[in-house]
């Protein structure tokens, strides 16, 4: 097909397309950045990497505003791209021998990562399309990818350059209606029950086997035999030939199994075997298909499960942690574990791509837990996933498992198992927190603070009493001097009580000590509540101890009359005298309350915390 003008006229011949289970057809519309659209024809292209669909995507609005009239929908591998043509933006000279995968460029001011280059070739077609497409005909190209889901191609069919630039995006993106599965069944574009499948008999053993995903498959692994057929072109052919001994007799899945998950239903198409020789570790990856949803794979170790959903971009490895689309674990940065070497050791169904048993690939893991970001090269591609670890119940909830297998040791990303608690008494504790702070903040409000005594006092030391104090001795010298020192405060009322007073006292005393000593007396019936603080300091070049300062608190007194008898003991006082100063005040906030308080709130929260620690502890030490 050609555009001409407002329609489109026929050229060359092409072959029909062939069942390849895909969910859209010629009729299917729906929306993109609220432009409606529908699909008027595709081409169905094959490459050396697999199968995909080109999606003639014609816009209801036919380019109104100088907007594109038509786009590309992609369709491959389980991943889903929009593409209009951008003829106004720069593409510079290099031809399609010149790009190689991993190479960046900037197209309109951003940076692209090429992905892969290769000769596609057409093989079938539908539909109206926007230029003239024969049976074979060939498609150079180059495919980019951008940090934050940009997509972009370079063809160069017949020896031009057009590049292609758009977003890969998610089925819900586009609102799809008209979809294959809800046409009637006498429709000529209805999907039929199972029209996906159809039956091949393997080449090795003669098994029966059951293809699921029609053209999308490249190799089927006879789970009978372990022979590896390539189901590219008939006749099959066996290209491996495993040793089957014992087979996938420790997986927990099984190969055509369904469940539901994440609304999407999941077929079990393929599994295969890794094992990773320096640490002695195996593992299962289950290859999942969903007719919406594209492919995932869940990955089962010693009783572990990771729902793994690959990345058609690159992640950001700029900076110290490594940093993925938002659309991907929420846009969170991972942290670098490390690089190890696995070895695929068997495999069994039907896979989207070729692999056989003994392919190594090289993979670097980053962590976020519950999320571990993959970066695996492999047969010089490199392709970046994201995996969540999720709990063997969602595994067996999901597709009706009736034993699960027991969780042995740890995953790296495997979350602490108290997060599940652990949020909300955050969450109880913050606000319990709050409320006390607001408590406390009235508390204070309500308090009048009063200054019922001050003064400052200067206390000479006798030189021949100096031994005495110092060792605390109570001869009649001493007391007598004592009794010369004591001060006398007040009386003063306590107007509101019970309330509480504090005695601030200060000294000057140096390399030495002193106490605070006193009571405070009821006038009325001579109750007395005594106290008696030491003050010391002590230092040298680099060091010091001690306090100048007290801080007395009388936390409970009644309403009444009262005085203060205070009586600054001296110690030891090197210099031979010593300078106090005191101030008594009432109805003061007694904030170490809140302190405690507040303590036995944390309490809770600080112990859950030291057992994560310890259990993220022995996590980290004991998985890979």
């Amino acid at each position: 097909m050609k555009n001409v003008g407002q329609s489109l006229e026929l050229h060359g011949k092409i072959s029909e397309v062939r069942e390849d289970a895909t969910p859209f057809c010629v009729g299917t519309t729906g929306t993109w950045q609220g432009r409606r659209f529908t699909l008027a024809g595709r081409l169905q292209i094959r490459h050396q990497g697999g199968l995909w669909n080109e999606w003639f995507l014609a816009y209801d609005d036919e380019g109104a505003g100088g907007k594109a009239p038509w786009a590309w929908l992609a369709e491959a591998m389980g991943f889903l791209a929009v593409l209009e043509e951008a003829p106004r933006v720069a593409v510079g000279g290099q031809g399609h021998g010149d790009y190689g995968p991993g190479q960046r460029v900037a197209f309109s001011g951003e940076f692209y990562t090429v992905k892969e280059v290769g000769t596609a070739r057409v093989i079938g077609g539908e539909g109206s399309l926007p230029m003239a497409v024969g049976h074979g005909w060939e498609l150079p190209f180059v495919d980019f990818a951008s940090f934050d889901d940009g997509a972009a191609t370079l063809d160069f069919t017949g020896g031009e350059k057009q590049l292609y630039l758009g977003k890969y995006v998610q089925f819900s993106d586009l609102n799809f209606q008209g979809l294959r599965e809800t046409l009637p069944p006498e429709h000529p574009m209805a999907r039929v029950s199972n029209a996906s499948t159809s039956s091949i008999n393997c080449p090795s053993c003669g098994g029966g086997l059951e293809r699921k995903t029609g053209l999308q498959g490249q190799a089927f692994f006879c789970p009978f035999c372990g022979g590896g057929i390539d189901v590219t072109q008939e006749p099959y052919r066996i290209f491996q030939q495993q040793d089957w001994s014992g087979g996938f007799t420790r997986a927990t899945l099984k190969l055509s199994q369904t469940g539901e998950f994440e609304g999407h239903r999941w077929t079990v198409l393929a599994m295969q075997e890794r094992h990773i020789a320096q640490w002695d570790v195996t593992w299962i990856e289950y290859l999942l298909h969903s007719d919406k949803a594209g492919y995932r794979w869940l990955a089962e170790q010693d009783g572990h499960f990771t729902w793994v959903e690959m990345m058609p971009g690159d992640a950001d490895t700029e900076g110290l942690r490594v940093r993925v689309p938002s659309r991907y674990a929420g846009g969170r940065k991972f942290k670098e574990k490390e690089t190890n070497t696995s070895v695929v050791t068997r495999v069994a169904g039907e896979l989207y791509f070729r692999v056989q048993a003994g392919d190594e690939a090289v993979a670097t893991d980053y962590m976020s837990p519950p999320y571990v970001l993959s970066k695996e090269v492999a047969g010089g591609e490199q392709t970046w996933s994201v995996g969540r670890y999720i709990e063997p119940e969602e595994v067996q909830k999901a597709f009706g498992i009736a034993e699960m297998p027991y969780r042995v040791g740890f995953l790296p990303h495997q979350p602490p198992p108290m997060d599940t608690w652990l949020k909300p008494l955050f969450w109880r504790w913050l606000a319990a927190s709050a409320l006390l702070l607001v408590w406390s903040i009235a508390y204070s409000a309500m308090k009048s603070p009063t200054v019922v005594a001050s003064d400052n006092v200067a206390v000479e030391v006798p030189t021949a009493l100096g031994p005495l104090l110092a060792q605390s001795a109570e001869t009649p010298e001493v007391l007598a001097f004592r009794d010369s020192i004591t001060r006398w405060y007040g009386p003063f009322e306590v107007t509101k009580g019970p309330t509480a007073l504090m005695l601030t006292v200060k000294s000057d005393v140096s390399q030495g000590w002193m106490v605070a000593s006193g009571a405070l007396v009821n006038e009325v019936d001579g109750t007395a509540v005594t106290f008696d603080e030491e003050l010391s300091y002590y230092s040298g070049p680099d060091w010091s101890e001690g306090n100048q300062i007290a801080n007395i608190t009388f936390p409970s007194v009644p309403a009444g009359t009262w005085s203060l008898r205070f009586e600054p003991v001296p110690g030891e006082v090197p210099a031979g005298r010593m300078s106090i100063s005191l101030s008594l005040v009432t109805d003061v906030a007694l904030t170490r309350w809140m302190g405690i308080a507040f303590a036995i709130l944390t309490f809770p929260l600080f112990l859950a915390g030291v057992v994560r620690l310890i259990w993220t502890s022995r996590r980290d030490a004991g998985s890979i």
